[in-house]
């Protein structure tokens, strides 16, 4: 089973427990600014999250992911991700995380030196459907 984990850079991240893999990440960007980072998980029975506030004082939940919502796949986890990121011909995009951290965080490109944490863990699947990003009008990224 799959999950779409979210973190939103500067507010909250959302970490990988036990029983939780990332397997591709993607920075979601509104009229060119970075919004969110999502990330599809897979997910094991009894697996967790950890959902921590980036501000000052900010609390840590750890959640069950049984509380979820869960697809069979990891491309229908992607295709809920792409439905969630359109808005008609609003300029919304995804990009795929470019790369993964030695630690297991994941770490795009344009994100390297602005925020310091990120969910993941490596795989070496690759990307679903082999898109490297897709745009919110469901053009295939140059």
């Amino acid at each position: 089973m799959y999950v779409v984990l979210t973190s939103k850079p500067g507010e909250y991240r959302t970490e990988p427990g036990a029983g939780v893999e990332t397997v591709a990440a993607y920075e979601y960007h509104f009229h060119g600014r970075l919004k969110a980072i999502f990330a599809i998980a897979r997910v094991q029975d009894g697996s967790r999250v950890r959902i921590v506030e980036e501000t000052p004082g900010g609390t840590v939940n750890d959640i069950p992911t049984r509380q979820m919502e869960k697809f069979d796949t990891r491309e229908q986890a992607y295709e809920e991700l792409a439905g969630l990121t359109r808005f008609g011909t609003m300029e919304a995009e995804l990009r795929e995380c470019a790369q993964f951290r030695a630690d297991g965080r994941s770490v795009s490109a344009s994100m390297q030196g602005r925020f310091q944490r990120h969910v993941g863990t490596a795989s070496s699947e690759p990307a679903v459907n082999g898109e490297a990003g897709v745009k919110a009008r469901g053009q295939q990224q140059t």
